[in-house]
């Protein structure tokens, strides 16, 4: 899937199967929080990717740039997360700009969030948290003022 224009969303996009999306310049942002159809009724809950299963398998690509924006209802709440991987499911970030509203000293307030076997590779990119956690094999990560770079 190439986009073609900006996209915001009312609800995650929930992957589970195997999907490739390349941003191609253009932004997706959910900007809904209390979204139910992922977690259940999880307040203040925003999701942009919700990449669910086994047989799931997302890679973002940024060909010629691109964002990935969780900003639910502008608050900086819990759960404003742009890609959230879980049961065995797989995601590859391979560059783009991801951003959320949440604040740091919330706890579970993830840009990028991995549970039960989920398995997440940034290989580049730019975050505005922390993603050393999931930096791929070979890959480097550099804070400069709140940003982080993620290359090769």
């Amino acid at each position: 899937v190439k986009l073609g224009a900006n996209i915001t969303l009312t609800d995650a996009i929930t992957i589970n199967k195997t999907v490739t999306i390349d941003l191609n310049g253009y932004a997706i942002e959910n900007k809904t929080a209390n979204n139910t159809t992922q977690l259940g009724n999880v307040a203040d809950e925003c999701i942009v990717f919700f990449v669910d299963g086994a047989e799931a398998n997302l890679t973002l690509n940024a060909t010629n740039g691109g964002k990935v924006i969780a900003t639910g209802d502008g608050s900086t709440s819990y759960y404003n997360t742009a890609v959230w991987v879980t049961n065995g499911a797989t995601a590859t970030i391979n560059g783009g700009e991801y951003s959320n509203t949440a604040d740091p000293a919330n706890d579970g307030c993830d840009l990028i969030y991995g549970r039960d076997g989920g398995k997440i590779y940034v290989k580049g990119g730019t975050f505005n948290f922390d993603p050393t956690a999931w930096l791929a094999e070979g890959c480097t990560a550099t804070k400069n003022g709140s940003t982080w770079t993620v290359s090769k």
